[in-house]
């Protein structure tokens, strides 16, 4: 009877070691986090740029006060408007003299009611001849269909001055003698056009290159 009441106060021993082991253990283990699913939310609306607007204004030629624009094919000069006066003119030009082109020449503004009438008296003869206005002096403006190197290839290599004139490298080439002459400025407004721009002057000297010199000066090619 010992024995067995022994052998039966020892499983006892052990149930209630099992129990206390299981009892700790179920109330040590570390809480788990519920998992929380992520919620879908409305995304926001695209953010939408106004368009690029270029506020810089246009570039734009002003006129001198006092000064009159002339517009030609390609290019647009300034010039004084109670000096000059334009007109209509067709001359050949060098070096060959051998094709009239025609354009638009600023004479004394003082000579344009005498064009046409028999007051006029041209080169050294001195006789009476009709006004003209290929011969009166002023500054004269032709479109070549040609490049300006190829114009300039055959004038005079002595006569022949570089200048550079609304930023194009240009040629400038000189005829004249006893206090006549004309001055020719081949300006390049392309690879196939140049402006070929003449001042013809007498012996009162009009215009003065001052003067052609500043009207050159307000060209700009377009």
């Amino acid at each position: 009877m010992n024995q067995k009441e022994s052998a039966n106060t020892f499983l006892v021993i052990l149930v209630l070691i099992f129990a206390g082991l299981a009892g700790y253990f179920a109330f040590s283990k570390p809480a788990v986090a519920p998992v929380v699913l992520p919620v879908n939310e409305p995304s926001p609306p695209a953010q939408v740029l106004p368009p690029v607007v270029n506020t810089l204004p246009p570039l734009v030629q002003t006129t001198k006060p006092g000064w009159k624009s002339y517009i030609g094919v390609g290019f647009e000069i300034q010039y004084p408007e109670t000096t000059f006066a334009e007109v209509s003119v067709t001359k050949p030009l060098p070096p060959e003299y051998q094709k009239n082109y025609t354009g638009t020449k600023l004479i004394d503004s003082t000579r344009i009611g005498m064009l046409g009438k028999q007051e006029c008296a041209y080169g050294q003869s001195g006789l009476p001849s009709p006004c003209s206005a290929e011969m009166e002096s002023g500054i004269e403006f032709f479109v070549a269909d040609d490049s300006a190197e190829n114009l300039t290839a055959t004038l005079d290599s002595s006569l022949k001055t570089p200048v550079t004139i609304a930023g194009k490298p240009s040629v400038k080439s000189s005829i004249g003698a006893e206090g006549e002459g004309a001055d020719y400025y081949y300006i390049p407004l392309s690879v196939s056009q140049t402006l070929v721009a003449v001042r013809t002057y007498k012996n009162d000297g009009f215009p003065l290159q001052a003067l052609v010199d500043e009207i050159l000066a307000s060209l700009t090619i377009k």
